[in-house]
């Protein structure tokens, strides 16, 4: 078998490659990326950039559109200045250049692509003139595609160039989040034309792609409006392409291109771009225009709901679409629009398996108290039969918007709990009348069949729920925190060690539901676990942030377990940021110095909350671990006795064998305003420090309400001044005669 593949991959490749471009020019390019490579000189890097996108003057189409020579265009347009770069992106939408570019293979597209993303980066950075020339260039890409845009919206490949200029005329992505298959397919390009270090890049850069939408936009994380009113960066271009669609020659097709796989994602974008413009009436027009009622009183129901239940492509695709709708729409709009929606059909909608999506959209994009409470009443009673029905999406919007709009918390989670109890989710082969042990299990492994600690995945969807109710207030929360907390060790184990699992643990140690004592008593019975832990990319995140939250003893512990399996973490994903963060190096050299450092660090974070309880928070995080990392490791190299903790300085109990009191006492003399100020002073208020200023210049105290008085003294002042500046002058300029004439008469 593997003799096999092994012959037809060579085969494959003594087989020609079909090439658009002769092999003269195929050459060169092969020849410039070769050289590009060995560069790192930024200018030489422009130049050579500059000049292979001028070596495809007049044959534009032909070389973006070539397999290989448009990864390495891809590569060099970073690096190309603005006059080459307009130049090549004018010449790629001329005439028939542009149905040729982005019509004829993905590869033209995504050099298209790449240009226009460089050009809107370039225009934050240029200087008059350099913007001048981008927006030119992107005023004639705009008339281009809008010429073109039905065309473009519906292609396979076009599409994305229209919703990438989109993206950079609005200033932000307004573009859907990609699908799964959609993500590998970029990342599989991405991986194919960058090196190494930036393919890592590209890979998180596919993962973030997708975040906006699926958990952040079921839990209303994600939810509101999807623009700030009147921010795009190129405001009279986009209402161009707005204007567009709602043209008559797009009143025919809109409903079309609403439906197609390719032109309902663009239609989302052109909404959310839409949003940016600041204007209502164009926005409300292109709603209406898009749900197909010329007026807002002429919105029909039957239609809405044939809309939401449409099956045509996927399903999810139309409740993206309707997400948009709701997260866009004005609220006069909007109030209308979910009324015609779910009033009296809110329940059939949600057990829908189309529409409950849309129905998950207006949920997350409730905007007021009263809305979300309609929605409760109407689906408290029947919580249970959808979590039956795996229709939890509904609920998590629900617990969601309750969080975002902080109404219905007690509420919320008492019938969620006893919707849980009832639903009789959990463990494989489970009847309805069964449980798999307490609600929060049967939550963390909803729609699966998996049971907690026996090590199957458990649910995303219950966990991001789960997550959500420990950030309620206390009281809200308190039967899911106490019966988390009464987890065996085993169970959190395997909790923690999972991607889904250890968010949950994170939010009830963050969350206010954990009292202290609980919180060590978790973490203690985490122990033996943490390197596991750590070794799971999404673990990694949740030790460091109970590292940042434990005790001294606790610290110890985890910073224990850590450098036993320095070896194997170092080689994780994430395992050096972590050893660092958690000063496992200077842990190893000496654990007692290590042990007095950390505990100064700690009496330094407790200090900073006693004195800004009511202002800035004190250091913590990244920042502060990585600032008593470095201090532990100077300490352990034999360096200084003094831990930096933001801004502050604390001296150990070793301090006279580091730097001398003269010495430390002259340097905080010189260093004057940029050393740390006394929190006794910068805490006073400002009336009590302008008495001991007039108190030092022996004026008398300002009676309180006297306004003019103040202004009269405020002229005085200023006349003294005056009087001695002009003393000052003169004495000055007697002085220098004076001198002159000595001078002079020595002579």
């Amino acid at each position: 078998m593997a003799g096999q593949k092994r012959g037809r991959a060579e085969a494959e490749a003594e087989r020609p490659r079909f090439s658009k471009v002769d092999q003269e020019t195929s050459k060169y390019y092969e020849e410039i990326s070769n050289h590009f490579k060995t560069l790192e000189d930024g200018e030489e890097r422009q130049l050579v950039a500059d000049n292979a996108l001028g070596e495809a003057a007049g044959s534009e189409p032909r070389v973006a559109s070539d397999a290989a020579c448009s990864r390495v265009l891809e590569t060099l347009l970073p690096h190309a200045s603005i006059p080459a770069l307009s130049a090549f992106v004018g010449a790629l939408c001329e005439g028939e250049n542009l149905g040729a570019t982005c019509t004829s293979g993905p590869f033209g597209s995504h050099v298209f692509e790449k240009a226009l993303k460089v050009l809107g980066e370039r225009a934050a950075t240029a200087d008059e003139d350099g913007y001048s020339t981008i927006e030119q260039t992107l005023s004639k890409v705009t008339d281009a595609v809008s010429d073109n845009l039905y065309d473009m919206a519906v292609h396979k490949y076009a599409t994305h160039v229209a919703r990438r200029l989109l993206s950079v005329l609005a200033g932000r992505d307004v573009a859907p989040a990609p699908g799964r298959k959609q993500q590998q397919q970029a990342q599989q390009h991405a991986e194919g034309e960058a090196g190494e270090e930036e393919q890592k890049q590209a890979k998180q850069h596919a993962k973030r792609a997708g975040a906006p939408g699926g958990l952040a936009a079921k839990l209303g994380s994600a939810a509101g409006k999807a623009g700030a009113a009147g921010t795009a960066d190129y405001p009279h271009l986009l209402e161009k392409v707005v204007t567009t669609v709602l043209s008559d020659d797009w009143a025919e097709t809109l409903g079309e291109v609403q439906r197609d796989q390719f032109g309902s994602p663009l239609l989302q974008a052109v909404l959310r771009a839409a949003a940016c413009l600041g204007n209502e009436d164009l926005h409300q027009r292109l709603l209406l225009r898009c749900l197909g009622a010329p007026t807002l009183d002429a919105l029909s129901v039957d239609s809405l709901h044939a809309l939401m239940k449409d099956r045509a492509g996927s399903h999810v695709m139309e409740a993206s679409g309707l997400r948009v709708v709701f997260e866009t729409a004005p609220d006069e709009v909007y109030q209308k629009l979910s009324s015609a929606c779910f009033k009296g059909h809110l329940l059939d909608l949600a057990r829908h398996p189309a529409a409950n999506f849309a129905v998950q959209a207006g949920i997350a994009a409730l905007r007021k108290p009263a809305q979300l409470k309609r929605v409760f009443e109407d689906l408290r009673p029947h919580l249970a039969s959808l979590l039956r029905s795996r229709r939890g999406g509904v609920v998590a919007a629900l617990a969601g918007a309750a969080g975002r709009l902080g109404v219905l918390e007690p509420d919320v989670a008492a019938a969620l709990w006893h919707a849980l109890h009832a639903s009789g989710q959990g463990a494989a082969g489970q009847g309805a009348g069964e449980r798999s042990g307490s609600p929060l299990e049967a939550l963390l492994t909803l729609d699966t069949t998996v049971k907690l600690g026996d090590g199957g995945r458990l649910s995303p969807l219950g966990c991001a729920l789960a997550a959500t109710l420990l950030r309620y207030p206390p009281a809200a929360c308190k039967q899911f925190a106490e019966t988390l907390a009464a987890l065996a060790p085993g169970q959190l184990a395997a909790a923690a060690k999972d991607s889904a699992g250890c968010r949950v643990l994170e939010a009830y140690i963050e969350g206010a539901g954990a009292s202290p004592k609980k919180r060590r008593a978790l973490l203690q019975a985490l122990e033996g676990s943490y390197a596991a832990v750590a070794a799971q990319p999404a673990g990694s995140y949740f030790v460091e942030k109970c590292y940042a939250l434990a005790d001294l003893k606790e610290k110890e512990a985890i910073t224990r377990e850590l450098a036993a399996a320095e070896q194997r973490l170092a080689a994780t994903y994430r395992g050096l940021t972590l050893l660092r963060r958690c000063n496992v190096e200077a842990f190893k050299k000496d654990a007692g110095n290590w042990q007095q450092r950390v505990a100064a660090a700690d009496a330094v974070r407790r200090e900073f909350e006693d004195l800004f309880a009511d202002g800035a928070a004190a250091p913590s995080g990244a920042a502060a671990e990585d600032a008593e990392a470095a201090g532990a490791d100077d300490g352990a190299e034999g360096g200084g006795d003094e831990l930096l903790r933001g801004g502050a300085a604390v001296q150990g109990e070793d301090g006279q064998e580091g730097q001398p009191r003269k010495k430390k006492k002259k340097e905080r003399k010189e260093q004057g305003s940029s050393s740390v100020p006394d929190p006794a002073v910068e805490m006073q208020p400002k009336q009590k420090q302008e008495k001991e200023k007039r108190k030092r210049r022996g004026e008398p105290a300002a009676e309180p309400g006297s306004q003019e008085q103040t202004k009269q003294r405020q002229k005085k002042r200023s006349r003294d001044r005056s009087a001695q500046d002009a003393e000052g002058d003169a004495a000055n300029g007697s002085a220098h005669k004076e001198k002159k004439r000595k001078k002079q008469k020595a002579a």
